[in-house]
């Protein structure tokens, strides 16, 4: 006969601990989840500003090297930024182009097209490009000598 000891305590969890474990692992997925979002939308904008940057110094460098013997330029609109040859954007050859689509900007404000001249590769409008997010913004500037840095 098995002789049952009332004095000893079950074994296993209670259902009182499993809500107890489950409620601390949902308050800590959620608050890591909102600091994902937070990082992901933060690395999408810095990403976008150092793409632009790079495409604009990219249009400088294909004037310099006088690509396709002609001058480069960049195109930049709400979404997306075109480094594109030649001057005029709306009759330019489009199978020349190089595009990226940018995230994580809300608004970009200041030279909306930067025009390298050949071989010096100086820009026909010295200025500055800010982009935006809800958050921060961002200028990246080029001089008249035709230096980028943001």
């Amino acid at each position: 006969m098995i002789k049952k000891n009332f004095l000893e305590k079950p074994r296993g969890f209670s259902m009182i601990e499993m809500l107890i474990v489950l409620s601390i692992i949902s308050i800590l997925s959620g608050v890591l989840i909102s600091g994902y979002f937070y990082y992901k939308k933060l690395n999408d904008f810095d990403l976008a500003v150092a793409q632009t940057a790079n495409l604009i110094r990219k249009a400088r460098l294909n004037s310099v090297a006088v690509s396709e013997d002609s001058q480069w330029s960049v195109n930049i609109q709400a979404n997306q930024v075109t480094v594109f040859k030649g001057t005029d954007f709306s009759g330019r050859d489009q199978s020349l182009d190089e595009i990226i689509r940018i995230r994580g900007v809300s608004d970009i404000s200041g030279l909306s097209q930067i025009e390298f001249s050949k071989v010096f590769g100086l820009p026909q409008d010295s200025g500055m490009v800010t982009l935006s997010n809800d958050s921060s913004s961002r200028i990246i500037q080029i001089n008249e000598k035709g230096i980028i840095s943001y």
